[in-house]
């Protein structure tokens, strides 16, 4: 299966502004996410402002296929945000979700923060936090 490749937001931006094209229906009803077709054949698609080109709609099919079989719980199930030990509950949720981006052992400074947004925007599928 070829690889898919990851472009910069603002190389995102430049190719749809050339397409000028709707979407394609089928990527938004099947996979929620916004796919365009490129005049060479790949597919183009619009992840949270970042692009991720495709070979194909059928390679597209073949990778999110893989990732909807994987099921992705949010890292807060269960957990009530309201009750008054959330706050005591915090640094645990913290660390599990540094240990499930490979990033275990820092602490939540805004460096760290800015590199789990990165993390997370490279990554076009679920993750499971648990």
């Amino acid at each position: 299966m070829p690889a898919v490749t990851r472009i910069s937001a603002k190389e995102t931006k430049r190719l749809l502004s050339a397409l000028q094209v709707p979407h394609r229906p089928d990527g938004m009803a099947y996979y929620g996410v916004y796919a365009y077709d490129l005049p060479d054949g790949r597919v183009l698609v619009d992840w949270q402002s970042y692009g991720h080109l495709f070979g194909s709609m059928m390679h597209l099919r073949e990778v999110y296929q893989k990732l909807q079989k994987t099921t992705a719980r949010h890292i807060l199930e269960g957990v009530c945000t309201f009750e008054p030990d959330f706050l005591v509950q915090a640094p645990l949720l913290a660390a599990r979700c540094l240990q499930a981006l490979n990033l275990p052992g820092r602490g939540m400074t805004l460096s760290v923060l800015q590199e789990v947004d990165h993390v997370l925007n490279q990554r076009p599928c679920p993750i499971s936090l648990v």
